[in-house]
């Protein structure tokens, strides 16, 4: 049996066990995907042993591990997503055995939004400014991917809000460099001066922090104060346990169009297992995929 697994500190709350086993299932493989808490100073260590291990055959990366998994394989290694991002958070094995990195976040992120494809159910939205809040891996996956693609001519800026104003000085900095023709405007603010911000602006606001989850180091708080988000503005927030966080819940109360976490992870997972399957030269299987099909197999084992 083939193994995958998701590495992440800690990582036993994730559902991605759930959905990803669904769509092996589906697909009448035999893999096996399950959860690994990898501490920090253990990463490097676990990563060298997986990539010997010839049953492994790929993994999901979550936080806090996204950034170094990406240091750790080099540029070399990744894919155009991951490179931009400076973040991984899929592994997937190549002819070699040897690992290499990709980032389904952004992607998976955008098409649970439903902004981005002609018949999506946000298409007709026209977003102005685009604010992340956080400066971590996510932040950086989101940044770069809008920054290269805005999702509508309309977007005019995009702004990274930190708690530290040097990290998000340093992502804003990277991104500008990274895409100098881009038609987006790129800063930075500390993430205390968001509210004042995002008044009456035409804004789609992406929360990237761990802030409200139910297993980090806040839960039951926002990252925002809570009158931050307002109607015209749609609310995105990565943590989708619990389901409703309170980011989510104030700007629901103030009339913003809000999109749960749990709809990301289902369409970035679905993107991961299309990797996983297209790595395994499996003849016929990646060539049933279809992510609506995926998506509706995982959706359906988390019963959302």
């Amino acid at each position: 049996m083939k193994k995958l697994y998701l590495l992440g500190h800690p990582v036993s709350h994730s559902l991605s066990p759930i959905m990803q086993n669904a769509a092996i299932q589906h697909f009448g493989l035999d893999w096996h995907y399950e959860t690994l808490d990898v501490p920090p100073e253990n990463l490097v260590a676990t990563l060298e042993e997986l990539e010997a291990d010839p049953e492994v055959i790929g993994c999901n990366v979550t936080v806090p591990h996204k950034v170094k998994v990406y240091e750790w394989l080099g540029e070399s290694r990744c894919e155009p997503e991951a490179i931009a991002a400076h973040a991984v958070n899929t592994l997937f094995k190549n002819v070699e055995n040897r690992f290499r990195g990709d980032s389904t976040d952004a992607s998976g992120g955008i098409y649970a939004m439903g902004i981005e494809a002609p018949v999506g159910p946000n298409s007709d939205l026209r977003y102005e400014d685009i604010a992340i809040l956080g400066t971590g891996g996510s932040a950086s996956t989101f940044g770069c991917r809008l920054a290269r693609a805005p999702i509508h001519p309309d977007t005019r800026s995009l702004i990274i809000f930190g708690r530290t104003p040097e990290r998000g000085s340093d992502l804003a900095n990277r991104i500008r460099e990274a895409y100098p023709r881009s038609t987006v405007a790129i800063g930075s603010d500390e993430l205390g001066n968001f509210a004042a911000w995002n008044l009456k602006r035409r804004s789609l606001v992406i929360q990237t922090t761990t802030v409200g989850m139910a297993s980090g180091t806040a839960p039951g708080q926002s990252p925002v104060p809570s009158d931050s988000v307002h109607a015209g503005q749609m609310a995105f927030d990565l943590v989708y346990n619990p389901h409703d966080t309170p980011f989510l819940q104030y700007a629901a109360a103030n009339g913003a169009k809000t999109v749960h976490g749990i709809y990301m992870l289902v369409a970035q997972g679905a993107l991961a297992f299309k990797a996983w399957l297209d790595a395994s030269d499996l003849e016929g299987t990646g060539d049933r995929f279809l992510i609506s099909e995926t998506i509706h197999v995982m959706r359906t084992a988390l019963g959302v």
